[in-house]
């Protein structure tokens, strides 16, 4: 059995850790979670050098965790990806069906 290459991961962790930022700061569904915190979780680039910093945090301790918590991490970034990849279609289909005069 091939294991996944190391680079693979990191671009998996990044991807989703840009599309949890933009689900924390813009999403419906945690506008509740943005009201305990405006000042952070309303501000992409301000919680996002806080992801970025967890990021980071996790990827160093990750030795020392066990597989199973990996495969976990693993597919919650994985669905940060696909929400971050669905907004994007979303956005372009709205841009292209609009004109492009749009700037919502």
């Amino acid at each position: 059995m091939n294991a996944v290459p190391v680079w693979a991961v990191l671009v998996l962790y990044l991807i989703g850790t840009v599309g949890f930022v933009q689900v924390m700061t813009q999403g419906k569904i945690t506008e509740r979670v943005r009201s305990w915190w405006p000042g952070l979780l309303g501000c992409p680039m301000c919680f996002g050098v806080w992801a970025g910093a967890g990021l980071s945090a996790w990827i160093f301790a990750s030795a020392f965790v066990p597989a199973w918590v990996h495969g976990i991490a693993q597919g919650v970034a994985l669905a940060f990806c696909v929400s971050l990849a669905a907004d994007t279609v979303a956005i372009v289909h709205h841009r292209l069906m609009s004109g492009g005069t749009d700037v919502r």
